[in-house]
């Protein structure tokens, strides 16, 4: 998505910083038209760099124990990793449940509960999941009107310097969380 959208912003933005600048009578205020395009030249960078993560980190997907979770016991489970990971200081794992508020014309989030784990691994091609989730939170539902609660995993690390995010079962290139089901 990126990609498209850089791609179509350069090529507008190059077209008519040409056609502006080559005027022989051009006012001093389309000058200002050169940020376009150096938005652009960051735009196609910032593409870059995702799709290098991409193709680095592969493509990961959260493998449930049991499915659904349950509210009151534990969220047991593996991310399956594309390829083999070392990873410096282990995998930061969190679970969380955001509240989406979807009323009106905008959309908000905010956290509920959240917990918090350090998985160590000298390398690993899955990272084992487990956290107790509490009886008394939301389940993946609507709460009311246009509230609902979404449950998120997330995990990230060091590898070779670099912070990694595994992005799991996601389109998006730099979105690290797996979308799922908790019932009660």
């Amino acid at each position: 998505m990126i990609w498209a959208f850089a791609l179509v912003w350069n090529a507008i933005s190059w077209i008519l910083t040409v056609l502006l600048l080559t005027e022989s009578d051009r006012p001093a205020w389309t000058l200002v038209v050169l940020l376009f395009p150096l938005i652009g030249v960051f735009l196609l960078g910032l593409a870059l760099k995702q799709t290098r993560m991409a193709l680095k980190c592969g493509e990961s997907f959260f493998e449930l124990a049991a499915s659904p979770g349950v509210l009151g016991g534990t969220l047991k489970g593996r991310i399956v990793l594309s390829r083999f990971l070392r990873i410096e200081d282990g995998f930061r794992v969190r679970l969380i449940c955001v509240e989406v508020d979807s009323r009106g014309d905008t959309s908000s989030e905010r956290a509920i509960w959240q917990r918090e784990q350090t998985v160590t691994s000298g390398g690993t091609d899955a990272i084992p999941v487990s956290f107790y989730v509490p009886a008394d939170q939301p389940e993946t539902s609507q709460l009311s009107g246009g509230l609902r609660a979404v449950w998120r995993l997330m995990a990230s690390g060091n590898a070779d310097g670099d912070r990694k995010s595994t992005r799991l079962n996601s389109s998006h290139l730099v979105i690290s969380y797996a979308v799922f089901c908790l019932k009660k």
